[in-house]
């Protein structure tokens, strides 16, 4: 017997995608990937904003943002190309790179929302997690992702603490076999990098070389 169930199992008939997300998710029950792998609220925030610039890539209708995101007022701002979207995505998921679950809010506008909602249906748990509709959140213990944050910080800082310049990049330590085994293997490279990425002694952004023109 399978220790999985999937969001749509839960819900049925009984509850709505809504419930899922405030009374499970919000609660303590960690999603996962088919693949078995823990899901964080910017990685699935992330999948759904790529399709957008896909979308508008493909020269669909111009999305609407909506929000107080631009200058504090209630307004909504039109996106009318595809460098624009891309820009205001990277903003939004600046905001939630360390959130978890218990803390995430959904996003303001309703489409966003909606696909949020419908990929956490999408997820997999499991069933040894899903009691019924929890009464009451549970007391504050380690989440997945916290254990697996604390574990590669640790593991990292130890080792930039023996580096000598050039010190190794956050990008290279996230793919470090010692990050890997302190994640069980579990989490993306990208999380790790961003858990550890504040911890590199010489902390450099990445920009991308400008193309000479010849």
């Amino acid at each position: 017997m399978s220790k999985w169930i999937s969001g749509k199992q839960i819900i049925k008939d009984k509850i709505q995608p809504i419930d899922l997300f405030e009374e499970y998710v919000r609660k303590g029950l960690q999603p996962y990937s088919q693949a078995g792998r823990p899901i964080t609220p910017y990685e699935l925030l992330e999948d759904i904003y790529d399709e957008m610039l896909a979308g508008a890539d493909q020269g669909k209708s111009p999305l609407t943002i909506e929000g107080n995101e631009t200058d504090g007022g209630d307004k909504v701002v039109y996106v009318r190309n595809s460098i624009n979207l891309e820009i205001h995505i990277k903003q939004k998921l600046k905001r939630i790179e360390d959130i978890s679950w218990q803390d995430f809010q959904l996003p303001e506008v309703d489409s966003e929302a909606t696909a949020l909602l419908n990929q956490l249906c999408q997820c997999i748990y499991k069933k040894h997690e899903v009691s019924g509709k929890p009464e009451s959140k549970p007391a504050k213990k380690p989440r997945p992702e916290q254990l697996a944050r604390e574990k590669c910080r640790a593991v990292a800082k130890k080792i930039w603490a023996h580096d000598k310049p050039p010190y190794i990049r956050s990008s290279d330590m996230s793919k470090r076999q010692e990050l890997v085994e302190a994640s069980e293997g579990a989490w993306k490279s990208g999380t790790v990098r961003r858990w550890i990425s504040d911890l590199a002694p010489d902390r450099k952004p990445g920009l991308r070389k400008k193309k000479t023109k010849k």
